[in-house]
């Protein structure tokens, strides 16, 4: 899977204080989106998962900045539903561990990656409401 070889290369290279940036083939970040996640990262250190706003374009031009950015909000609706959205998500390397793709969920591969992260670790989550990136 090619998001498990990324993600590999990316804990080998990268320091202990890096982040790890996921981002969709597919997706367009938004000017200055990237710097805004990492400054709030740097601002609230007991973050170690941070999710962002996105814009729709193509057919659709609507915004969801909706996601919560309580943890506990976010583990409790991951029960029923994902809450971080999969592209511009900004994850502190120490906290992705082991924890990668599963093969065999080739479909809501990201929810699933994002449940084991939320319930394997201790990572707390967060939300970075204003659009950062465009699906």
């Amino acid at each position: 899977m090619a998001g498990n070889r990324a993600l590999d290369y990316a804990m080998k290279h990268a320091d202990d204080h890096d982040f790890i940036y996921i981002l969709d083939s597919d997706d367009l970040l938004i000017d200055g989106g990237l710097s805004q996640q990492i400054q709030h990262m740097q601002n609230n250190h007991h973050i170690d998962i941070l999710g962002g706003g996105l814009q729709c374009f193509g057919n659709h031009n609507k915004t969801l900045d909706s996601y919560e950015t309580d943890n506990d909000l976010i583990h409790m609706g991951l029960l029923y539903n994902s809450t971080t959205a999969h592209p511009a998500t900004l994850i502190r390397k120490q906290a992705l561990g082991k924890i990668r793709y599963q093969k065999t969920h080739y479909y809501a591969h990201d929810y699933h990656f994002f449940t084991r992260l939320a319930f394997d670790t201790d990572a707390v989550f967060s939300c970075y409401r204003k659009p950062v990136y465009m699906y």
